[in-house]
């Protein structure tokens, strides 16, 4: 019995042991071997040899596992060369490809021809409105945002090109026909415009000319190095993709390093109750072939189916401290108000029929804001002024705390017989939220305390629990929309971002002072920062101020 015992047991251990050769032999013989590719085949494909074994039989199998080739259809590069666009390029344009979708390039020059041949590699084929596009071949016209398709079968990607020029806002070049620059404000000098739309300006790659007349512009701007114009065309004209009109602004805004705050009141115009509020376009103007710098191309105040929409009969007039010494004003003083009111249209005669009924008007109105029963609905102010536009433009000018409304100068208001006495448009922003010296006048930069408030007219407005209730419930609606104003401010920034500085490099504004600065803030962004602060604490202040009444 024993010596069976011990036979059995020598068995078991000789099979346990060829059992585990041969499952080691079975791993070992698992493990693919590559071998080495045909030179027929792509280079993504590798053929591996698998050796299988089943029990104690053996199979050797070819298994061909194939790596698919890239088919992420994408630019991997794309570049405008000197050497292939010599007629158009001064230096190679490196562009920036962002995200998925978007390429940037930036020629750091004036081009007024935009046909490029690009450079670029991709993955997959690539075209433009079913048109193929080869590299270092096809040219392709860039003065709008092209739609770049690109294939690489199953798959497509489309990227929007968008070749930018100079500062990427429009340019301007003003030809007078004696060649000479614009020196007076009194004669219209006659001369040529031609604007071309950049490529992600209001109607890209537009190129508008026309013969037109120019003379210089602007109260105490005139003065100043930088020189505003006014720029009048025969027939109405659609500039820069604003409705069609006549006359036209433009803003130096030297006196504004931030360049913001005439389209900073104009954004709060438009956002308002107010019929109409003038409409802007930044661009770089030349004139007579000298760069001039970055100008706010504005609407100008007159009466127009776009613009002051008011009857034959109707009247458009200034509170202007100017009109005494402009040759065609044809002003008169109230009683209350510190400074003349100037008729500026229809155009009339001093002390002639017309002339007198608008005088006429603005005493009687004045008169009843300064009654006995003022505040009464049917005989006090309300009778004569449109309360709504009066909140609106009181609320719009005292966040700007605007040194031109506390002087009563650029300040307008409209009267059609029938009707109420309307305030607006708005104007002349430049030297507002806080971008005034403190002095003698009465101005004030800080961010605090009213100003607008403590005029003539408006001082008296709030005797009227009325009107403190209209102003206290619309200034919510403005204290809501800061985020919104504040986002405005800063799109408008990075949209000069480019600008600014050559506009700097011409007249070296950003480290200096100039006139009505409070303080210099040094670099562009500083005094952006600075307008946003400002604006932050004034309708903060403001809101508290109003929630006490």
């Amino acid at each position: 019995m024993k010596g069976k015992t011990f036979g059995l047991a020598f068995v078991l251990i000789v099979l346990s042991m060829v059992f585990s050769c041969t499952k080691e032999d079975t791993a070992e013989s698992k493990k693919p071997e590559q071998t080495d590719v045909p030179s027929k085949t792509k280079p993504d494909t590798v053929i591996v040899r698998d050796t299988v074994h089943e029990r104690d039989t053996v199979y050797v199998t070819d298994t061909v596992t194939v790596i698919q080739e890239d088919t992420d259809p994408r630019i991997l590069e794309f570049q405008l060369l000197e050497s292939q666009n010599a007629s158009n390029l001064i230096s190679n344009v490196y562009c920036e490809i962002i995200g998925d979708s978007l390429i940037e390039g930036w020629i750091p020059h004036i081009a007024s021809d935009k046909h490029f041949i690009p450079h670029f590699t991709s993955v997959g084929s690539v075209s433009i409105n079913n048109s193929p596009v080869e590299s270092d071949v096809t040219v392709v016209d860039f003065s709008r945002p092209i739609e770049l398709r690109v294939d690489a079968e199953p798959n497509s990607r489309t990227y929007q090109v968008q070749i930018h020029a100079f500062t990427g806002l429009p340019v301007c070049w003003i030809t007078t026909d004696d060649g000479k620059d614009i020196y007076t404000k009194v004669n219209f000098k006659k001369g040529h415009v031609k604007i071309q739309e950049d490529v992600v300006t209001r109607s890209a790659g537009d190129v508008f000319e026309a013969d037109m007349q120019i003379r210089g512009r602007g109260n105490s701007t005139w003065d100043l190095p930088k020189k505003p114009y006014k720029v009048m065309f025969e027939n109405k004209e659609s500039f820069l993709g604003m409705p069609s009109g006549k006359m036209w602004a433009f803003l130096a805004n030297y006196a504004d390093k931030s360049m913001l705050r005439n389209k900073l009141a104009y954004y709060l115009g438009s956002i308002s109750k107010l019929s109409w509020t003038p409409r802007t376009r930044f661009a770089e103007v030349f004139l007579n072939g000298r760069y001039q710098g970055t100008y706010q191309i504005a609407e100008k105040v007159n009466v127009s189916k776009h613009r002051v929409d008011i009857s034959e009969d109707g009247f458009l007039m200034e509170i202007d401290a100017y009109a005494p010494g402009e040759a065609d004003a044809r002003y008169f003083r109230t009683k209350y108000l510190a400074q003349p009111v100037n008729i500026k249209a229809p155009a009339v005669k001093m002390y002639d029929q017309k002339f007198n009924q608008a005088k006429s008007q603005i005493y009687e109105a004045e008169a009843a804001l300064y009654g006995s029963n003022f505040k009464d609905e049917e005989t006090g102010w309300r009778k004569y002024f449109d309360a709504e536009s009066m909140v609106e433009w009181y609320i719009i000018n005292e966040i700007a705390k605007t040194w031109d409304a506390i002087r009563w100068s650029s300040t307008y208001m409209t009267w059609e017989p029938g009707e109420k006495i309307y305030m607006g448009p708005l104007w002349d922003y430049d030297i507002a939220f806080g971008n005034s010296e403190s002095g003698g006048d009465g101005c004030d930069s800080r961010p605090q305390g009213f100003q607008i408030k403590n005029q003539p007219w408006i001082s008296q407005l709030f005797r009227d629990p009325y009107f403190v209730q209209l102003v206290k419930d619309r200034y919510q609606y403005y204290y809501s929309k800061k985020s919104a104003i504040m986002a405005e401010i800063n799109a408008d920034a990075n949209y000069l971002k480019l600008s600014v500085q050559e506009n700097d490099n011409k007249w070296q504004v950003l480290y200096n002072h100039t006139w009505r600065n409070r303080d210099i803030w040094g670099s562009y962004m500083n005094e952006v920062e600075n307008l946003k602060e400002w604006l932050n604490i004034r309708m903060d202040w403001l809101k508290d101020q109003f929630d006490k009444m």
